[in-house]
């Protein structure tokens, strides 16, 4: 997780809806205790938002301001898993702005069941993109299958 000062400095230039929204998601994931690294991501995709990774730095959220005084949050678990766009499809259908993120002016406004449960699977999601990698690096068959 960030530090105080870190999380303080991440907060200052945003709009306070936009810095409620992104307590209000950081406390479900912290809330779910899934020992994720919190870092401010530099990077080409999403530069300035809050990625969570696991310990194989496997990307699993990102959570940030949008410009409009919008917030966005990814969900890899969601995007891969088609039991949870069946589950949650309908209740985060006017909040999709992509295959795995939900764009919102408020976490009042959201599903949080959905979101609860979308969080809480992400230890199978963990444990199949380390599979998934071990493959690739073991080789797979064109179907993705793990040898």
């Amino acid at each position: 997780m960030l530090s105080d000062s870190e999380w303080t400095t991440y907060l200052d230039p945003l709009d306070p809806a936009q810095r409620e929204s992104v307590a209000a998601i950081r406390n479900l994931i912290a809330e779910a205790h899934l020992n994720l690294d919190e870092a401010v991501e530099t990077g080409k995709w999403w530069t300035g938002l809050l990625v969570y990774s696991t310990v194989e730095k496997v990307p699993v959220f990102a959570l940030g301001p949008l410009s409009g005084g919008f917030t966005t949050f990814h969900m890899m678990p969601y995007y891969g898993s088609a039991e949870l766009q069946s589950r949650h499809g309908t209740a985060l259908r006017k909040f999709l702005s992509g295959k795995s993120c939900i764009k919102f002016k408020s976490a009042d406004q959201l599903p949080l069941d959905s979101l609860k449960d979308i969080i809480s699977c992400t230890p199978k999601f963990a444990e199949m993109a380390r599979a998934m990698s071990k493959g690739k690096k073991k080789g797979s068959d064109k179907t993705g299958a793990v040898d």
